[in-house]
């Protein structure tokens, strides 16, 4: 059965065009994730400004209530934004930047389709 396994991974094995169009839409999808973590970055720093104005300007409220009640609602969204903030933080902390560059990404999922039976006779799949 094994043998069998074999000689279809040999008639798999695509042509260099075939090779090259895949590493192609690879670097495509590669690309456009990355432009899109970069548009998503600068979406949470503008939605960060947002909340840091929103917490000067409930500060300042604060300032001018007279009523406790008042003061205690204030301070109770001025938490919650905090709160919102350091969530929109820590989702800023992986945005931007690929984990791995592209070339350590794919390279193995390439090598596999360029030479399924050099990979499985390898043991390396």
């Amino acid at each position: 059965m094994e043998g069998e396994f074999e000689t279809l991974l040999k008639k798999l094995t695509p042509s260099k065009s075939l090779i090259v169009t895949a590493d192609k839409m690879f670097r495509l999808l590669w690309d456009h994730r990355r432009r899109s973590q970069q548009a998503r970055k600068v979406l949470l720093e503008k939605e960060g400004r947002k909340l840091d104005k929103n917490i000067e300007q409930l500060l300042d409220s604060i300032v001018e209530a007279q009523s406790p009640v008042v003061i205690k609602a204030f301070e109770n969204r001025i938490e919650a934004q905090q709160k919102d903030k350091i969530v929109i933080e820590e989702k800023m902390t992986s945005c931007g930047s690929p984990v791995k560059p592209y070339d350590r990404m794919y390279r193995t999922a390439l090598e596999y389709l360029e030479n399924p039976l050099k990979i499985w006779s390898l043991g390396e799949f």
